[in-house]
């Protein structure tokens, strides 16, 4: 209703999932403690919205649409729809489905996405053996306009044994688009007389997302469970309005909408798009709305966490538990899929990984399953004790970074589509070992740029461009990097572009351009089967079969330094020397309200070098396609220390006003550039000593 067409992709499958009722019902049954805090939370939220309105900013005012009282069933809904944002296997699903389509299913395997746990190497990938069709079938290969799943977070924690300050360490940097200012954390300090926590709040929820209280710390990183599943229906030919499980017909239960959509020209300014959704008995047809392509089959989409929603949200209580094993009984009431790094005062760690994971009769969630009878095809979900968890390893450190936490030994499937391991191999050379880290240590981690994949592939690329003469300068300039995504070296920006290219040479001859525009797109989708590959040398898909020659790996290495060359040439200059990775990759900070490139550097944060790329530590995620402007980035870097009484490290890319020129909108995006630590005070003492600014609210 604000933003007009703009907003009609996300307002339709908002609408199609039934994020509102789901929300509806959840606030409904809603019970203590959950309830009371978030009645309270209303309260305060409702009564700002009520008595402040001047201090409302300006968009706000002229929009001529005064913000309503929030309710509960708001607060729920929101739950619902950051818990299914954080759902993205299911829209790899699409894409599985078009490799199996254009290419059969023994083929499409080949090119199937790779997960890999780094603890124990072990790896998974679908053979593709329940796929609807074996055999190639011609189906189009339309996309919807969808954002893959790029976003993700590191989080990890170290025991007081490995710690500096024999108390156990927790940090955390959550990995979201906050490119429009202010930012979606508010830094947030809840002081009682008899307790208190500091941390990071989400925008309009209670309680903190990342935080430590007086016993514990934490931080929540994207698990990928593989909590949805889309299923292909079949409309009865002799019955309208039905579907078959088998032969039993089946009427499609009916859900009507009506999104109302800013429109100057419209009468009343405002028009309306009605919205028919058909539901099957797994949940609602999708395909009807353009949110699967259009390949001609019906899609329904099963969401777990729509066959869960309980009595309690959980996500506000873990800032109250007493210690890491109450934590851990907290988290196992979260219905949405997350990570949790714990630790406590009492020198404990942990990671738990909420959600509920179905156990599948049939598939392993990588396809579309085809409808075949009326059974039950997730007849139990994981128990919460049998998720990934680790307490107090040995090795006195726990973290992920999105990537595969099931161990080799899992008895059954967890999930399809994961983050690349890059980011946790990383954290593995850093924390392993018998070393005490310090709090600082673990800030520096949380800023480091050092790209795993490139140090491995780098010496293969080398060796196949330096015998030749076009290829020779690009040779040296990858044989003389550190590796790391730094704004002032020229190799990350030569490497990104080589590997852009390179995946186009390996697929877009088998794939056409389409469908290998779409593979690439998806990051996590193809990272780990090319890395393996790259290094084993030898890959039937090397071969372009456009061309009667057979190429080599080393033809294509070779094919794409030159399309890297000509393609830095033309952007950066034709003096290598004057190259820089952050002349290319740009961190963007606009005003939410007022776009383009004069308001972002006026009333926005500006423009600066970009560091780190989508395999460091430090995130910088591009889309890729030629644009390499970070859009996932570290949208809170925070490390807290509980033996520190006094303080946490963080930093926001931001800050805590949306107001036009307040000082508060972008104060903190110098420190977060800059690699710089910010302090958010804990003790009373602190907080004393450091009051710049005092401000009494009196009932």
């Amino acid at each position: 209703e604000q933003i007009g067409e703009a907003g009609l992709r996300s307002d339709t499958l908002i609408r199609v999932m039934g994020l509102s009722r789901m929300g509806s019902v959840w606030a409904a049954q809603l019970e203590s403690p959950s309830r009371e805090l978030h009645e309270w939370f209303l309260e305060g939220v409702n009564a700002y919205i009520a008595t402040q309105a001047d201090e409302f900013p300006l968009a706000v005012r002229l929009s001529g649409e005064p913000p309503a009282p929030f309710t509960l069933e708001d607060l729920t809904t929101q739950y619902l729809f950051l818990a299914f944002n954080s759902t993205g296997n299911w829209r790899t699903e699409v894409l599985s489905q078009a490799l199996v389509d254009h290419l059969g299913a023994t083929k499409a395997a080949e090119i199937s996405m790779l997960t890999v746990n780094p603890d124990d190497e072990s790896e998974w990938a679908s053979d593709y053996s329940l796929a609807e069709n074996s055999m190639p079938t011609g189906a189009p290969a339309n996309f919807p306009d969808l954002p893959e799943p790029a976003d993700g977070s590191n989080s990890w924690a170290t025991s007081a044994r490995r710690s500096a300050g024999e108390a156990p360490i927790v940090a955390n940097d959550p990995h979201i688009d906050v490119r429009r200012l202010p930012g979606i954390w508010h830094p947030v300090g809840l002081i009682t007389p008899e307790w208190r926590a500091v941390g990071a709040a989400g925008a309009g929820l209670p309680g903190l997302g990342a935080g430590r209280s007086s016993h514990v710390a934490w931080g929540i990183t994207n698990a990928y469970s593989d909590v949805a599943d889309l299923f292909i229906e079949r409309d009865d030919p002799n019955r309208p309005g039905h579907y078959l499980e088998g032969e039993q017909s089946v009427p499609y239960r009916i859900v009507e909408e009506v999104i109302r959509i800013r429109d100057r020209s419209a009468p009343g300014g405002y028009r309306e798009h009605p919205l028919i959704v058909r539901h099957t008995r797994r949940g609602p047809v999708i395909s009807d709305h353009g949110l699967t392509g259009s390949d001609g089959r019906v899609y329904s989409l099963r969401w777990s966490m729509a066959e869960n929603i309980g009595t309690q949200v959980g996500i506000e209580r873990v800032m109250l538990a007493r210690d890491m094993f109450e934590a851990g009984e907290i988290i196992g009431l979260i219905n949405a899929p997350y990570n949790y790094t714990v630790g406590d005062t009492k020198g404990n760690i942990a990671h738990y990984t909420a959600g509920h994971v179905p156990v599948r009769r049939r598939g392993d969630g990588a396809l579309p399953l085809a409808v075949v009878d009326a059974g039950d095809d997730w007849p139990a979900f994981v128990p919460f004790a049998r998720a990934p968890t680790s307490i107090n390893p040995p090795r006195g450190w726990v973290g992920n970074a999105n990537h595969r936490t099931v161990s080799g030994d899992f008895d059954g499937h967890w999930t399809s589509y994961v983050a690349s391991s890059w980011r946790y191999r990383r954290m593995q050379e850093l924390f392993d070992g018998d070393g005490a880290l310090s709090d600082t240590d673990h800030w520096s981690a949380i800023n480091d740029t050092l790209n795993p994949m490139a140090r491995g592939l780098v010496p293969v690329m080398v060796e196949a461009l330096e015998g030749q003469p076009e290829t020779r300068a690009a040779a040296e300039m990858l044989a003389g990097w550190n590796f790391h995504d730094e704004p002032e070296l020229a190799a990350p920006a030569l490497f990104q572009a080589m590997m852009a290219s390179l995946v186009r040479w390996i697929f877009e001859d088998e794939l056409g351009e389409t469908l290998a525009r779409q593979y690439a797109r998806d990051i996590y989708y193809w990272q780990e089967r090319v890395y393996r590959m790259l290094l084993a040398g030898e890959w039937e898909w090397f071969d372009d079969k456009r061309t009667e020659v057979v190429e080599s790996r080393d033809d294509l290495l070779r094919a794409a330094a030159g399309d890297a060359w000509s393609e830095l040439q033309s952007r950066l200059g034709a003096d290598p020397a004057a190259w820089r990775w952050g002349d290319l990759s740009r961190f963007r900070f606009s005003n939410p309200w007022v776009p383009g490139e004069l308001a972002d550097r006026l009333l926005g944060g500006g423009d600066y070098p970009g560091r780190g790329s989508g395999e460091t530590l430090g995130r910088a995620r591009f889309p890729g396609f030629g644009n390499y402007d970070p859009r996932i980035i570290d949208s809170l870097r925070f490390v807290a220390n509980l033996g520190d009484p006094d303080k946490v490290l963080a930093v926001i890319p931001g800050g805590v006003s949306s107001r036009l020129f307040d000082p508060h909108l972008n104060d903190q995006l110098p420190a977060w550039l800059s690699g710089d630590i910010g302090y958010w005070w804990f003790s009373d003492a602190a907080i004393a000593a450091d009051t710049q600014q005092e401000m009494t609210f009196r009932p």
